[in-house]
Parts: C-alpha cells; structure tokens; sequence
C-alpha cells in the first residue's frame, strides 16, 4: 500500500516536472528538450503502471521497496533539474532581452538608438516601403550645456525625449543620433503629413520644459529626406541629404525644411565652393571693401568699416558669414582667420598713413572659430604690423553666436586688454536680447536695418539707441541711405551714421582718395563758415 502510494505520488511530481518542461520546450529550440519532455511521459505511464501492479499484490518485497524509492527519489530529480532549468534559461533570456533592449535603446533617454535607426531603415528599404527621414537638431543646446553643466543638460535631453515621444503621429518612431541629434522615421511621404508632424513637435515643445526650476525655451532645426523605392538610395545617403536640409533650416532659422532639387543644387554650389576655398584662403583672394562712418555731431570723418567678400565667376558674392562657414566645414579655419586679419591689418596701415585718428571697424567672426586661434594670430599681426590696437575696433554680431555667454566674456575682455575696441551689432535679421549682452564689455553699439521705415523699425531703433546709450556705448546706425534716413537718425542722438548717403563702399585705395576729399571739402565748408 505505501510502495503504491510513493509510485503514485512519484508520478504526479513527474508531472509537475513537465509542465517545467514543457515551458522550457517553448524558449529552447533544442531537440532535446524535446526527446526529455517524451521521456517523461514515457516514465510517468510507467510510474502508473508499476503502481497499480504494487497496488494488486499483496505484500511487496523488500526489493520493490526498494525500487519505490529509488522511483520516487527520481521523480523528485527530475523536478528539481526541470525546475532548476527553467529558472536558468529563463534568467539567461532576460539577460539576453536586456542586452537587446540597451543595445537598440540610448542609455539616457531609454529611446531607440542610432544603431536601431540604421535596422529599421534598412529593413523599410529592402522591404520597399517609402518612408520619410527627419533629422533633428537643438539649437543653443551647447550654450546651455556649457552655462548649466552636463548634468543639467543630461536632464534636458531627456524632458526633450519625452516630449518628442508624446508628440509622434501614428506610425512614427523616435530614435537619438547621438548629443543633440534626434531623428524620427516617419511612416508617410506626404508633404502635408510631414509638415502636421512637425507641428506637433512645436505644439508640445512650445510650451517650454522646466529643469531644477529653471524654464528653458526649446527651439530646433530639422532636415526631411523622403525615399521612394524607385530612388536607389542606401541609409547614409538619406542621412546626409537630411543634414544638408537640417543645416539649411538652421541658416534660415526655420524649424524645418524639406530636400529638394533647389538644395541638391545649392548643395552642388556649396561643394564648389569648398573645393575652391583653400585656394582663395591661400592666396588671399578675398575682396575687402571699406564705408565711411560719419560723426553725426558734426559731419566730420570717424573712421571707415571694413567689409569682406569673395567674387564668384557668376557675378555672385560669398559673404563673410557664408565664408566663415565653409572655412569651418572643411577644417580651414586657421587658413580662413590669418587671410582675415592680415588683410584688415594691411589695409589699415595704409589707411592709417592718410588719417592716423581713424578708427577701422572689423567684423569678428566667432561662430565655429576658437576663440584661442583668434587672439593668437591677432597677437601675430600687432608684432608684424606694429600698428596701435586702440584704432581697430572688432565688432561681432549679436543674436546669432554659438559660443557661451562666459567664453564670449572673455574673448571680449582679452580684445579689450590687447588695447583694442570691441562692438556688438544687432539687426532687423536677429535682434539681439538686451538681458544677454547687458553685461557684455561693449564699447560700439551698431544697429543695422533693411531700411529706417517709420512704421516698422522706428521703434526697435529708439529702443537699441536707448540701450546702448544706457550701456555707455558709441552707437552707430547703418542704412543711411536717404536725408530722411539722416534726419531720423540725428534725431535718436546717435553718435555716427554710415550708408549710401555718403558713400558705396570702395576699396582701399578708392577709399583713401574719397577720405582725401572729404577731408579737403569738410576743411573749406569750414574756413567759409561764419563766424
């Protein structure tokens, strides 16, 4: 009776056992999982049958005692080594889930990762789906990084996750690049689709996130690229035209712009340009035009601006800021600073020799520039020019810089130490915020409009005017171009006016024969003046 009642209690543990089995059977693809779970089935028939046959005999003997236990002591092994089992490969497919997940997951924002974008991108491509890419990129996030530190800006870029998340329309996924990059595979190639998404993405951005009580603006610039199957294009391709239009969009200050041919050409343009941009680097084939600045108490010569440009075969012109760029794109920004400088400095020694109390003005270019490279070859050109610091004044452009506040601080403060004057410009294109450069070391405020019309820019100048006032600032209004222009302006007490009223800007031996009579003109307006 009891040798029974051990098969029988032995056969149902081998039963239990096989539910461990039979789940192991559904993770492992082994056959033998397999072959064990029929086995038991096999054993657990058996088990039955044995005791049934203990069951009807009367009194067992000593040895079906013993083959009782040894049966019942084997069921309980086979239990614990099928539990034990499951338990281990259960752990080891947790692990390896883990590992899966951290491996297609950023470990910041717990979104999926670059590497993730790549598998899902090149699955859709050879699945022949058309999809549409969005690059994304924050704007001033390394201003905040640098100013608030890394961990404040860890925080950032995961509030910014979150809400990215929340903004998707069906069928969209997030993924982080990397930094301040996000991109977003978006299951659509319709304009209007791709346009309602990036709405939504200002929607819930605009209402600013807050960071240890600190409330931040976000702002970004995104690039689209759109694949069609019948375009033969691999990941990276899509990649690079997305950080084409992205770039694009961030030179605009748009919050999105889509590929197209207009930029592919650009593109083909800016290409060209890079190419050619070492040479004329080199060979200092840059143009340097100069405009006079009048003092508006008096009429007489204050000094000149300098202005750069380089001269396309088309009839185009590259600009300092387009220069500054392609200088810094293509690693040529040492090249770019000494052609800069050198030709300020050689020009002003040979406009100083006509009038030494001119002040020469000279935009400083400072985004994508280090600000160590700057000072040391201004350093170079006052040894090699011997020329005297308190006649350049270098002015930057405010409202558009990618440098921190404190670097910024500083640069200004070294400028100032080497004996020079330093500037800030602002204008209609990117008015600077008067709580960001208040504490900045300005000596020259020059406000700059597409025209002095009174209904749209009056107000912005009398409030610039009065704030550079207030700053202890000489302030400068540009676009003179007409005697109401001039009459405005002397109006607002500024201190000197430059434009088209008193001269297209010249190059430097034009300029020094228009100083030459201006002066002789300004010296008999004098003499024959009543007394």
């Amino acid at each position: 009776m009891i040798a029974s009642f051990a098969v029988f209690i032995g056969s149902f543990i081998l039963a239990y056992s096989l539910v461990f089995i039979a789940k192991i059977c559904h993770i492992a693809t082994s056959v033998g999982w397999k072959l064990l779970c029929g086995l038991v089935c096999f054993f657990i028939c058996c088990y039955i049958g044995y005791g049934y046959y203990l069951w009807q005999a009367s009194t067992p003997t000593i040895v079906e005692y013993a083959l009782c236990v040894i049966l019942f002591f084997g069921s309980v092994f086979v239990a614990v080594v099928s539990l034990l089992s499951y338990s281990s490969l259960v752990e080891l497919n947790n692990a390896k889930r883990d590992a899966q997940y951290r491996a297609d997951h950023d470990f910041l924002t717990k979104i999926k990762n670059r590497k993730k974008l790549q598998e899902t991108s090149v699955e859709l491509i050879a699945a022949h789906r058309s999809f549409s890419f969005m690059l994304i990129d924050l704007n001033s996030f390394k201003e905040v990084n640098d100013k608030r530190g890394h961990a404040f800006g860890d925080q950032l870029l995961v509030a910014v996750a979150k809400k990215m998340e929340s903004a998707l329309l069906k069928g969209n996924q997030l993924f982080r690049i990397g930094g301040d990059e996000f991109a977003i595979l978006l299951d659509t190639v319709n304009i209007r689709e791709i346009y309602a998404q990036n709405n939504t993405l200002l929607s819930h951005l605009g209402t600013g996130i807050k960071i240890a009580g600190v409330s931040l603006d976000v702002r970004y610039s995104a690039g689209v690229s759109i694949f069609l199957p019948d375009l033969k294009r691999d990941i990276d391709q899509i990649m690079q035209q997305a950080d084409v239009a992205m770039y694009a969009a961030k030179r605009s200050q748009q919050s999105i712009i889509v590929y197209d041919e207009e930029i592919h050409n650009q593109k083909k343009v800016d290409n060209h340009l890079h190419t050619q941009s070492e040479t004329v680097f080199a060979s200092q084939c840059l143009e340097t035009y100069y405009e006079p600045i009048i003092s508006a108490a008096n009429g007489d010569l204050y000094g000149v601006e300098t202005r750069f440009a380089w001269p396309l075969p088309n009839g185009n012109v590259v600009t300092m800021t387009q220069l500054s760029a392609i200088a810094h794109e293509n690693n040529r920004t040492k090249s770019f600073v000494s052609c800069l400088l050198d030709n300020v400095f050689t020009d002003s020694a040979l406009l100083l020799k006509t009038n030494s109390q001119l002040r020469i003005h000279a935009e400083l270019p400072l985004n994508g520039i280090p600000s160590g490279l700057l000072i040391s070859t201004l350093a170079n050109c006052l040894d090699q020019y011997c020329i005297d610091p308190s006649r350049l004044v270098f002015e930057i452009t405010l409202g558009s810089l990618e440098i921190s506040q404190l670097e910024l601080n500083q640069l200004l403060e070294t400028l100032k130490e080497m004996g020079f004057g330093v500037g800030g410009v602002t204008c209609e294109a990117g008015y600077a915020n008067p709580s960001e450069i208040q504490n900045l070391p300005l000596s020259h405020f020059k406000l700059i409009g597409q025209s002095i019309d009174p209904v749209k820019s009056r107000a912005t100048f009398e409030t610039y005017v009065y704030f550079g006032k207030k700053l202890g600032c000489m302030v400068r209004v540009a676009n003179i171009n007409t005697d109401a222009d001039y009459d405005y302006a002397n109006s607002l007490s500024s201190d000197y006016l430059q434009g088209g009223l008193f001269s297209e800007p010249l190059r430097v031996k034009e300029m020094i024969n228009w100083i030459t009579s201006y002066h002789a003109t300004q010296w008999t307006i004098k003499k024959l003046k009543p007394n």
